[in-house]
């Protein structure tokens, strides 16, 4: 059974090599850039968005836990909080609320800027190009494309890190609950 391991092991070593060869890794890299000059540009809202991220996995947490003691309120264990216990569970609960439209219109307002500023940069570039090249191409699919690719770029620079942050502190706090 180990002899198994070390081979497909080795298979996906050799996998991964052959594709670095083939100019995979380069490739990835260079898009990785051609993202970061936006996420540079727009590093304060998608910084603001983190934060609203952060601490709205951290208000999750404390959901958690304001649930908890009012359960132990409402069983009877602890009965005499039970009053301050709703109040702050509706408290964490009206934060979250407020945290997610923000966050929302953030969201919103940053993926159209981004959208919009890779668009023009694809414009600028299809004004440059040679119309013949673009001439196989039926118009609609390059208005699809243009588009498409657009809001998924856009997409993808204003999630992949505050999903990151927030799924770590979300993992984290969970871990510390159980603990």
């Amino acid at each position: 059974m180990a002899g198994r391991d070390s081979e497909d092991t080795m298979s996906e070593i050799r996998r991964v090599l052959q594709k670095v060869r083939e100019g995979k890794l380069k490739r990835l890299i260079t898009e990785l850039l051609w993202m970061y000059a936006y996420v540079r540009k727009y590093w304060l809202l998608i910084g603001v968005y983190i934060l609203l991220g952060a601490s709205g996995s951290v208000l999750s947490l404390g959901t958690s836990v304001v649930s908890r003691d009012l359960v132990d309120a409402v069983t009877g264990v602890n009965s005499a909080e039970i009053i301050q216990v709703a109040v702050v569970y509706v408290g964490v609960g009206v934060s979250q609320i407020f945290i997610n439209a923000v966050k929302t219109s953030l969201s919103l307002r940053v993926r159209l800027k981004v959208t919009n500023e890779i668009r023009s940069d694809i414009y600028q570039q299809i004004l440059q190009t040679n119309w013949e090249s673009l001439a196989k191409y039926r118009s609609g699919d390059l208005l699809y494309r243009v588009n498409g690719d657009a809001s998924v770029v856009a997409n993808t620079i204003l999630t992949f890190l505050p999903n990151v942050v927030t799924t770590l502190i979300s993992f984290g706090g969970g871990h510390l609950l159980l603990w």
